[in-house]
């Protein structure tokens, strides 16, 4: 493992972020502070070779920050459409850290944990100190955690309606101690805007795997494209070509992948473990979050976490159609149906980590 100190008296945290950037194709940036400056100073870097980008900021509740943010995310949102890469900015109104993390393809390319907000001050001119690293484990924890608490998505329709009431408030003074908007209430929840989906005859189920007490162990990942899902029924019920599975492990309740059912189907013969007989019909599936899927065990992700994060930013939606309680799954049932609301919310979230 690598750890050496990041500062700006000699090796400027600028050079440092955009050499990270560089060796990478997927950048996530957090700061609660950003600036048209220093995006100006890293465009260079966002290159072909940039395939996603993750902003993860804040955007205060009457602060006038918000008034300055507006005109900067939607210059990165101009890039986005001018370099060709995928741009995600999520809101975490808590946040305070500031943390630039590099990966390329599976593998994370390295980390720095700093004071330095992305700013032209932070990045250059501050005394600002932190630490880069390159320990796989340690920055999928870092990372888990920063997309974890980033709970809102912000979407550059959103940004048209922060602009517009900008242009019809022109008085409003971004010195001001205070300003009287909220953007974060402009933000329309992703679950919100994606029902609309699930009217296509999709249904998502949540689909637990290994037995009780012995569940799904750490060392058996699930990043390959295609998987065998098994089920103890013949034509597992209700699951048709194209429907969703919510996998889980057992015991821990440890998300482990999100699954496409396909149409091809059959019966196992052999079985690797004892006891595994009980599921002898399969699915094939196809593995929509492999990258997810490959690391779970270190995801942290559980379905009761999904869960409780989904009831408190929609208190009247429902987990499944019968409530919020798995009676099905203590009644023995190897598939439950979810409410398509929550199945959207629960892949959004496990592509978000991947």
């Amino acid at each position: 493992m690598v750890i050496r100190v990041v500062q700006n008296k000699e090796e400027h945290h600028l050079g440092e972020v955009k050499d990270l950037l560089a060796s990478s194709n997927e950048f996530l940036i957090a700061s609660p502070f950003i600036s048209l400056t220093a995006i100006e100073k890293m465009k260079n870097w966002l290159t072909a070779g940039l395939q996603k980008l993750t902003l993860i900021t804040t955007l205060k509740e009457k602060d006038p920050d918000q008034l300055k943010k507006v005109p900067i995310l939607m210059e990165l949102y101009r890039l986005k459409k001018m370099r060709g890469f995928n741009l995600s900015v999520k809101i975490d109104n808590q946040l305070h850290g500031k943390v630039y993390i590099g990966k390329k393809d599976s593998n994370y390319t390295g980390a720095i944990v700093t004071s330095a907000n992305f700013t032209e001050n932070g990045l250059e001119n501050n005394h600002e100190w932190g630490f880069y690293v390159n320990d796989q484990n340690v920055i999928s924890d870092i990372h888990y955690q920063i997309l974890e608490d980033a709970t809102v998505e912000l979407a550059e329709k959103d940004l048209v309606k922060m602009k517009q009431w900008m242009e019809e408030n022109q008085a409003e003074d971004v010195k001001s101690p205070t300003v009287d908007v909220s953007f974060i209430d402009m933000i329309e929840k992703p679950i919100l805007e994606r029902r609309a989906t699930t009217i296509g005859g999709v249904t998502y189920w949540l689909k637990p795997l290994g037995k009780s007490p012995h569940p799904v162990p750490p060392t058996r990942l699930f990043g390959d494209e295609a998987h065998q899902i098994t089920f103890t029924t013949k034509n597992p019920r209700g699951i048709a070509n194209g429907d969703i599975l919510l996998a889980y492990s057992v015991v821990s309740q440890q998300m482990i992948s999100v699954f496409e059912a396909t149409d091809k189907r059959g019966v196992l013969t052999k079985f690797a473990n004892p006891g595994d007989e009980r599921w002898p019909n399969y699915i094939w599936c196809k593995n929509l979050t492999p990258s997810y899927g490959a690391n779970w065990p270190a995801r942290g992700l559980t379905f009761s976490g999904l869960r409780d994060e989904f009831l408190k930013l929609f208190p009247t939606y429902t987990i499944l159609p019968s409530g919020n309680k798995l009676n099905g799954m203590q009644w023995g049932a190897d598939h439950i149906k979810t409410m398509p609301e929550f199945g959207e919310f629960a892949v959004n979230r496990m592509k978000g980590e991947s």
